[in-house]
């Protein structure tokens, strides 16, 4: 992923720059932006603009945290459903370390949301179950939070 950091140009979209929480939501996950239409088709679970590369790419690095913590949130009032996850993941992988504290805080309330959803789990929904473990491992272990880990 860092190799394709440093090479990737991102796309400048001005709607990025200062959006508002809601207008955040609206972009990730209800409307799509019309550069990225051309996609949409390729992430099907998604109304709102996919979590592309070029997309994740786009959004300017002083938003990542506050998107990290409103995607949280926004996943406690509506639930863990595939659009926030995906995003969630998304933005992970793109985070510079270290983390603020609101984060950190935020990523924790996740940890424990993922644990309670899978334990709520029918075994037919064994692959769901997967995701949400790892989420909690790739929140204990990379980001440093091994006092919630699964033992």
């Amino acid at each position: 992923m860092a190799l394709k950091i440093e090479k990737f140009s991102p796309m400048r979209i001005d709607r990025l720059n200062s959006p508002e929480e809601e207008e955040w939501h609206e972009i990730l996950l209800e409307k799509c932006l019309p550069e990225f239409q051309d996609i949409a088709g390729n992430f099907l679970n998604h109304t709102g603009t996919p979590p592309a590369l070029r997309m994740v790419f786009s959004i300017p690095k002083r938003h990542l945290s506050q998107l990290i913590e409103y995607l949280v949130d926004w996943s406690i009032e509506e639930g863990l459903n595939r659009p926030i996850r995906e995003w969630i993941y998304s933005l992970l992988a793109v985070i510079d370390l270290p983390l603020v504290q609101d984060v950190v805080s935020a990523l924790r309330r996740l940890v424990k949301e993922c644990r309670s959803l899978r334990s709520e789990l029918s075994i037919d929904r064994k692959s769901e179950a997967n995701e949400f473990s790892l989420f909690i491992t790739i929140i204990t272990i990379f980001f440093g939070q091994k006092d919630l880990a699964d033992i």
